[in-house]
């Protein structure tokens, strides 16, 4: 699926140094006391290393660069996890959300950067996508205030929308539409 299928609905990608997957983000810090293991998706878009100063690379490194492969892409926001007809819809979800809320969290620091206390304007910065045996579906995730007085942020994840991709040729129109405007929403 993930070398036939998802070609297609991706189209162009652009710029290729700024889409990896299939390396597990065991640079980015854990949510938990490390009981979890590193997120890893089928493909994530961020932005090349070069394009971020270096000084905010260095500090922030445990929320913006997911491996410590030199020349992968940092930042990432727009995440796709693939489950074939006899994967689980609830794992592809499950990894998209966390990893989706690594990618927030790193999103949320790089636009605090500087700042005396965090921003926490509700939009969305980040774009998770799962795709299970025809289905897609595109989720945003969003950081809110902690609940407690020096807490963690919240993450809250809204779904978009879900295309029955193999359904019919209008349906699959609107749905690799949908995602590559995605992709390119979150590039800017």
């Amino acid at each position: 699926v993930i070398t036939t299928v998802i070609p297609i609905i991706e189209g162009s990608i652009g710029n290729s140094k700024c889409v990896s997957g299939g390396i597990p983000f065991i640079n980015l810090d854990h949510f938990t006391n490390g009981t979890i293991v590193p997120g890893n998706l089928d493909i994530y878009y961020g932005v090349r290393p070069e394009q971020l100063d270096r000084r905010v690379r260095d500090e922030l490194s445990g929320y913006i660069i997911p491996s410590t492969q030199e020349d992968l892409p940092i930042v990432p926001n727009f995440f796709l996890a693939v489950k074939g007809p006899d994967g689980s819809a609830a794992v592809a979800k499950r990894q998209a959300c966390y990893d989706g809320a690594l990618g927030a969290r790193g999103m949320l620091l790089l636009q605090s950067y500087g700042q005396d206390e965090p921003i926490f304007d509700n939009n969305a910065y980040t774009i998770i996508s799962t795709y299970h045996d025809g289905t897609l579906k595109i989720y945003t995730i969003y950081p809110g205030r902690p609940a407690s007085l020096g807490g963690r942020p919240q993450f809250y994840i809204h779904q978009v929308n879900t295309w029955g991709m193999t359904g019919n040729d209008e349906t699959y129109r609107q749905g690799a539409t949908a995602y590559r405007e995605a992709r390119a929403w979150a590039k800017e």
